[in-house]
């Protein structure tokens, strides 16, 4: 970690010495590089510069411990540098996140946004998203503009809301400008969700927005930091899912709820989910087995079973494949998406490679990336793991992971199942037996009901950001 100590030579008690803090990265071995902009507001006159080793509780650390150390270096000051802009290059979007580690991600910056850079640690810039608001991305996802590319900063009209249909609705933003970062929170009971955009100044009043739509109960927005603007969305039934849009001048942020759930046929009516055995055809096998079983056909046997009990329990099943064949990660969650699923849930076998011990890991582990997808990983690891407890082996736990299938889309929630470890031998005995894939299945479906059941009460907390 760096710091800049920054004075006046003037003594004038206006200009108090201050230190700001930036990150270092290794850049080669003994070799740390970072970047500080020095702002009108952080002036460096007659600036020190120290560095010290800390060790954050995120990675395992005792939060507060550090050591400091003198060390030769060079610092280059440019006092006549023009401000650094990069405008983002990513297919979609580039995470944002709270430090330069990849820890605590704030939201997404869309592509063609456009973002001041205020510095650098390795392999990440520190962008402003809005004053005194930062956070970090992915250098390999920015393009630097030259001086006068910026582009105006964007603004903010008058907003419309309107209803898309009975599971749907939106809210339009004017931004006259590129499109801007924007971020999330979802509400602790499952029913609504906060928009975050920044970059925004607030306009009119919000107009086009009926109050019997049968999606949104209500809107409030507001301003909490100078140009940050927040729109807090209340439903009338729990939050299936969401997602950002930009074109026509602005951007839409888009909401979905549940349909109304549970009937005669079973607590989960009304609902459609997508199951994704993964894997397929002979040049994607996945894993393999420590007898030669490949991971592709066991994916297919628990998914097949797993719709077998969650149309049981009245929900519609929608698979991505149905027999031996290979598709592409992409275009498995847009199956979900062309059938208007509800839920994709991705059914895996992990496993060690062969240089590492066999018996030394075994279980289940769910996977998830959107945050409204931990509720379903939960409570389907809950069951799995339950189950799988009673014949010796036992649940991992929940993981925040960006796979393909689970980052895809955000419009329902997706979840990725390891069931357990094909390399592990009292695991793969589970994948021999019918009963017991079926078992397995019948666990996991439990735990889709489960969640449907937690909503529809009222929920339990659920993080705003993984």
């Amino acid at each position: 970690m760096g710091e800049a100590a920054s004075g006046d030579s003037s003594n004038s008690p206006d200009r108090a010495a201050q230190t700001f803090e930036f990150p270092l990265a290794e850049t080669k071995p003994g070799i740390y590089e970072g970047a500080f902009m020095a702002r009108e507001f952080k002036p460096l006159a007659k600036a020190r510069i120290g560095f010290y080793f800390d060790s954050p509780s995120s990675q395992g650390g005792a939060a507060g411990k550090r050591v400091e150390a003198a060390a030769r270096g060079r610092v280059t000051t440019m006092a006549d540098a023009e401000s650094l802009w990069a405008r983002v290059a990513a297919e979609q979007f580039v995470s944002l996140y709270v430090d330069p580690e990849g820890f605590g991600r704030m939201g997404h910056a869309p592509r063609d946004s456009v973002l001041l850079v205020t510095g650098r640690a390795a392999d990440r810039y520190r962008v402003e998203l809005a004053p005194n608001v930062e956070a970090w991305i992915a250098s390999d996802y920015a393009e630097l503009l030259k001086p006068g590319q910026a582009g105006a900063p964007a603004f903010m009209h008058t907003e419309i809301a309107r209803s898309s249909g009975p599971e749907e609705a939106e809210l339009f933003v004017p931004t006259g400008g590129p499109p801007v970062p924007y971020g999330w929170t979802l509400d602790w009971d499952g029913m609504g969700l906060t928009a975050r955009l920044f970059g925004l100044s607030v306009g009119g009043d919000i107009w086009g927005f009926h109050r019997d739509t049968s999606v949104i109960a209500s809107i409030q927005r507001s301003e909490p930091l100078q140009k940050v603007v927040e729109y807090a969305l209340r439903l009338r039934r729990p939050l299936c899912g969401y997602r950002f849009e930009y074109g026509n001048g602005g951007v839409t942020a888009k909401v979905r709820a549940f349909p109304a759930l549970g009937g005669a046929s079973g607590p989960l009516q009304g609902m459609k989910i997508c199951l994704d055995a993964g894997h397929g055809g002979s040049s994607d096998p996945g894993a393999v087995g420590s007898t030669g079983l490949p991971e592709r056909t066991v994916n297919l046997k628990i998914a097949k079973a797993l719709g077998r009990h969650l149309e049981a329990l009245g929900a519609a099943i929608v698979y991505t494949r149905e027999t031996d064949k290979q598709l592409t990660l992409s275009g498995r969650p847009r199956t979900a998406l062309a059938a208007g699923a509800h839920l994709f849930i991705a059914c895996h076998c992990d496993s060690l490679d062969v240089s590492s011990d066999p018996i030394a890991i075994r279980g289940t582990t769910q996977f998830y990336y959107y945050p409204h997808s931990q509720r379903w990983a939960r409570a389907i690891g809950d069951r799995l793991g339950a189950w799988l407890e009673q014949r010796g082996s036992f649940n991992r736990g929940v993981v925040n992971r960006g796979f393909t299938v689970t980052r895809e889309t955000s419009w329902f929630p997706s979840v990725l199942i390891e069931f357990c470890f094909m390399s592990h031998p009292g695991d793969e005995e589970f994948l021999y037996s019918d009963r017991d894939i079926d078992g397995m299945a019948g666990a996991a479906a439990q735990g889709v009901a489960d969640a449907v059941a937690e909503l529809l009460q009222g929920g339990r907390p659920n993080p705003s950001m993984p």
